[in-house]
């Protein structure tokens, strides 16, 4: 008795499902700055999605999205050679061109970002960045004064997606099974280490590859490598970008807890009991997981 094709339609329904409006306010955002900044009115030009979005992990009802808007490099001579907090009269300019289209919008300048707040949830944060030669973005901070960093998502979305291909679909789809184990258990793990873990766990898997009918077994053997991370480490480096991603909280326990109910769940598949181990699959991810 498999649970290949649950999981196979437990995937789809983690497939986020507001993307037609996702497309239409970031094409508008990204109409408004390309007008501000480049005189031409296009939505898609110099717009690129990072966060779990951009890496195509996200799932269900995504409603916190990373984006960034690419703008001329003659803008990032002037303000960095400004007087007083260049960055922060940067991202000031770009929230002033903003409330032009989103008048009555929440928008406000943060830091790096530029944070557009819609009434039904959705938040967009807008990072105003200058791509270098070496696919790396400068972009603004504010704080303490002011400066200029550096992000490079561009390596992490081409990291994935080249193991992506070597795994047959199954690291996307693990990194967004993950999330609605978080979700259901209120695990604290943010988006961006459950990808790296993901990620190095997939490296090393001899089952990468396998097909749905493997999930189960995929999803047990990464709860074992979660629950055997070790809980004094503080930080993991980020596929591709080494970025530093930072632990918000212990989820080892959780992770074992995890293991042990997919313990129940072939228990009672052996028993011929499929009804029972799709419900607790339902106990484990949440009400994404099919039933019938």
């Amino acid at each position: 008795m498999s649970l290949g094709p649950a999981f196979k339609n437990f995937c789809a329904n983690l497939s986020v499902k507001n993307r037609s409006l996702i497309s239409d306010r970031c094409g508008l955002i990204t109409r408004r700055l390309n007008l501000k900044f480049r005189d031409n009115d296009s939505q898609n030009n110099n717009k690129f999605f990072t966060g779990s979005y951009g890496r195509d992990t996200a799932s269900g009802m995504h409603s916190d999205l990373d984006l960034i808007v690419k703008l001329p490099l003659s803008y990032y001579n002037r303000y960095r050679n400004c007087k007083g907090n260049g960055p922060s009269l940067l991202l000031q300019s770009v929230r002033s061109g903003l409330l032009e289209t989103y008048p009555s919008t929440a928008i406000r300048a943060d830091g790096q970002i530029v944070s557009v707040a819609f009434t039904d949830g959705m938040t967009i944060e807008v990072l105003p960045a200058f791509e270098q030669s070496d696919k790396s973005f400068i972009y603004p901070d504010a704080n303490d004064g002011g400066s200029w960093k550096t992000t490079r998502p561009r390596f992490e979305i081409d990291a994935i997606n080249q193991l992506e291909k070597k795994c047959n679909g199954n690291l996307k789809n693990l990194c967004k099974i993950a999330r609605a184990w978080r979700e259901r258990h209120r695990v604290p793990i943010k988006g961006l280490l459950i990808d790296t873990l993901a990620y190095n766990f997939m490296q090393n898997y001899e089952k990468k590859d396998w097909p749905f009918d493997a999930y189960d077994l995929l999803t047990f053997d990464f709860f074992q490598f979660l629950s055997a991370q070790n809980p004094s480490q503080k930080s993991w480096f980020s596929p591709g970008a080494n970025q530093i991603v930072h632990r918000t909280g212990l989820f080892e326990h959780k992770a074992k807890q995890a293991k042990q109910l997919i313990l129940k769940i072939w228990d009672q598949l052996k028993s011929g009991r499929e009804s029972t181990a799709k419900n607790l699959c339902r106990t484990l991810y949440g009400s994404d997981f099919p039933t019938t």
